[in-house]
């Protein structure tokens, strides 16, 4: 059996998932997928994440337990992203790392504090300034779709960029 490192590099190897799951990986490995498009690689790794929550809710059958994998996989997405775009020094004219930061500030952070407000009452009914759980999540889904649009941007512009 491969140790986890092993499996890692196969993985990274044959680009089978994308890239930003292992963020903690040295850079000489992360080097080797230079040439794939960093957003389009966000869009991929965010249609996971949906699938995850999706199949969360859909097999782990306490509802507290299952939004608490989906937002933990929100968190590790967004923090992915950020970090990313932090370590190779594109974040100050990113689109990507500014839809992303304010997707955590604004709509992660909130729902996992309502979440653990509500964690023996309703989360839908708990609020933050007047706004309730539900509201929230309504304004999250769009959130995360305007998040989506902005990868999708940034790579358009990005293609624009003349190479060095």
């Amino acid at each position: 059996m491969k140790s986890g490192r092993d499996l890692t590099y196969w993985i990274l190897r044959r680009k089978l998932i994308p890239t930003v799951f292992f963020c903690g990986l040295e850079s000489k490995k992360l080097d080797k997928l230079k040439g794939m498009n960093r957003n389009r690689v966000y869009i991929v790794f965010h249609l996971l994440i949906v699938l995850g929550v999706i199949a969360s809710f859909r097999f782990i059958e306490e509802k507290q337990r299952a939004s608490i994998v989906a937002t933990s996989l929100f968190l590790i997405g967004a923090l992915n992203v950020l970090s990313w775009e932090l370590r190779h020094g594109q974040w100050k004219k990113s689109l990507s790392f500014y839809a992303t930061l304010a997707f955590l500030i604004l709509f992660i952070l909130p729902i996992i504090y309502l979440r653990a407000a509500s964690w023996n009452g309703v989360f839908e009914l708990e609020s933050i300034l007047g706004i309730t759980g539900a509201q929230f999540h309504q304004a999250s889904n769009k959130a995360f779709m305007v998040m989506i649009g902005a990868y999708f941007i940034q790579s358009i512009l990005d293609k624009k960029k003349p190479s060095k």
